[in-house]
């Protein structure tokens, strides 16, 4: 085991070897959570071995793409203390505690620290000088960490070497790749989407396991369409020299490698995402950097060897892929994002991230929050709608972010809506169980939905909330008459949950659909208002009526 830390490695023989006696040993497998925000904190840790990321308590983060932003609060590594701030305060803890890699640890129990006061003083004396010290410290490397977004950079300052070499790697692959033609890169990116989609099973139980959420089954086909359709897509097309003309206009398309393109990954759909971003730089001739979510990265790590793999078997520079593998953190992120030799930023993530990506002075396509509202016509095909509705929003256990977020129901068809909801699967609450659920997933300081729901089951968010019916519940639907920003079921939630509203009309337009639309997306999408949010139209009917009634619909929301 490793030495104790300071203080303890000055203990007298016999007390070093009563608390040897006395600590338990334990073991901690990546991605598992060795305690949770807001627990008792019964016991601290002496960490032997790995590293131990603290995080912040999901319940506070919403349930939108936030999950997707950094949220490591600090590292803790081999010969540190874990969990101190607890036994000193007897609070519950502030935050939770994930294996970021396999940890070895000893536990040393509340009960044994009070139990050493009264017969082991100076090891007493020891332990809470080392607790105190392990909190100081851990205030020390805060204020580092608050230090960097107030501090001016230096424009000479050399930045992080981890940074700058494997930048420099992926433009040395990028420069060696561009000789290649169009049918030996379609080869290889045939070779790319196959590992990704022979390990599909593989990779979707590992995203699941890392990360805590999602649906397995989901996730396979998810792992398998992304890449074997993108690759589908891509094949036989130029991206190179002339792609398109126009002669009408005299105008010429043309195709151009970039360079570098820096990636950020999502936690909630990482492998899928990384497969695509890697085959569209790759058709492209760029190189891509990744940078996976911390709650993704071990699964994340995993598609990059088998697509590095595919490169290699080719002849291909295997650096033309790859993933940041040193610790994430903001500071880092945005030195990618900044890197002179960076020509691209693709950020798919949380708002801040993307926010970051659009602020770097790097050129960047960002897919942030989508919390698209869905309008239910009064000539729609219901059962239809309905078994749509409820294949997109349950997919994956509702973490794709084009997918439905709120209904709105016009008056005429709201009460067959409810009914066949309720026929195919899907719970619509009474304002009882509207409120008794709302009182478990609404943080009240936030007055958002809380992020620990992100990705969970309906059955399990029904169960937690005292919901029954007589069916298994395959999503759950909040009715509500508030769908301005106030109201948490406007937002986006990454979770089988759905809002729902009636009573509109063209002429209550502005009333309910543009204060839905601005809770998380800014301004309005006609193309949503009108039947086309996440992948699908509701607005079955004939020709002629439901597209006079879009036209006016669209001239209405912009007068």
């Amino acid at each position: 085991m490793t030495s104790l830390p300071p203080p303890f490695d000055r203990l007298a023989t016999n007390d070093a070897a009563v608390l040897t006696e006395r600590a338990v040993p334990v073991e901690f497998a990546a991605g598992s959570c060795i305690f949770e925000a807001g627990t008792i904190g019964d016991c601290c840790f002496v960490i032997d071995s790995g590293v131990v990321r603290i995080d912040v308590d999901r319940r506070e983060i919403a349930s939108n793409s936030e999950i997707d932003d950094e949220t490591a609060l600090a590292y803790i590594e081999a010969g540190e203390l874990l969990g101190e701030l607890a036994l000193l305060d007897q609070l519950p803890r502030s935050a939770s505690a994930y294996a970021y890699t396999d940890v070895r640890a000893r536990r040393i129990d509340a009960i044994v620290l009070d139990e050493f006061t009264r017969t082991h003083p100076a090891l007493a004396v020891a332990l809470y000088s080392a607790l105190g010290r392990a909190a100081a410290l851990r205030l020390r490397q805060l204020n580092k960490r608050l230090a960097v977004p107030i501090l001016a950079k230096e424009p000479d300052a050399e930045g992080d070497p981890d940074v700058n070499s494997t930048v420099a790697r992926a433009a040395a692959a990028q420069a060696s790749f561009l000789g290649w033609s169009e049918d030996a890169i379609d080869e290889l990116l045939r070779s790319m989407a196959t590992a990704v989609a022979d390990h599909a099973e593989e990779l979707a139980r590992a995203n699941v396991e890392e990360a805590g959420f999602g649906d397995l089954e989901s996730k396979i086909t998810k792992n398998r369409m992304l890449s074997l359709g993108a690759y589908s897509y891509l094949a036989g097309r130029r991206a190179d020299g002339v792609v398109a003309t126009d002669p009408d206009l005299g105008l010429t398309e043309l195709a151009s490698p970039m360079g570098v393109v820096f990636g950020l990954g999502p936690v909630t759909n990482p492998v899928s995402t990384f497969a695509f971003k890697a085959l569209i730089c790759v058709k492209s001739r760029n190189a891509l950097v990744l940078s996976p979510h911390h709650m993704a990265r071990n699964v994340s790590l995993r598609v990059e060897e088998l697509l590095r793999g595919a490169l290699e078997a080719h002849g291909a520079p295997a650096d033309l892929i790859q993933c940041v593998r040193s610790r994430a953190s903001r500071a880092k992120t945005v030195q990618f994002m900044e890197h002179p030799d960076v020509a691209l930023v693709l950020a798919t993530g949380g708002q801040k991230m993307v926010k970051a990506a659009y602020s770097s002075g790097t050129p960047a396509i960002g897919v942030g929050p989508g919390n698209a509202p869905t309008l239910v016509c009064a000539d729609a095909d219901l059962p239809f709608t309905l078994g749509m509705i409820i294949f997109s929003k349950t997919f994956d256990n509702g973490v794709i972010c084009g997918s439905e977020n709120s209904l709105v129901v016009v008056d005429a068809v709201y009460d067959a809506f409810v009914a066949e909801a309720e026929r195919q699967g899907a719970a619509v609450l009474s304002p009882e169980e509207a409120a008794e659920l709302s009182a478990l997933l609404i943080n009240p300081d936030t007055n958002r939905i809380r992020g620990d729901v992100v990705g969970q089951p309906a059955s399990l968010i029904a169960q937690l909330g005292g919901i029954k019916r007589t069916f298994p519940i395959k999503l759950l639907i909040v009715p509500s008459s508030d769908i301005g920003p106030d109201n948490p079921y406007a937002h986006e939630k990454l979770a089988p949950l759905l809002g729902l509203s009636h009573r509109l009309d063209l002429h209550q337009r502005r009333a309910h659909h543009q204060p839905l639309c601005r809770a998380d997306a800014g301004e309005p999408d006609p193309r949503q208002l009108a039947g086309r949010p996440g992948h699908h139209r509701h607005d079955h009917g004939p020709d002629t009526h439901r597209h006079t009634w879009l036209r006016h619909l669209r001239r209405q929301l912009h007068n």
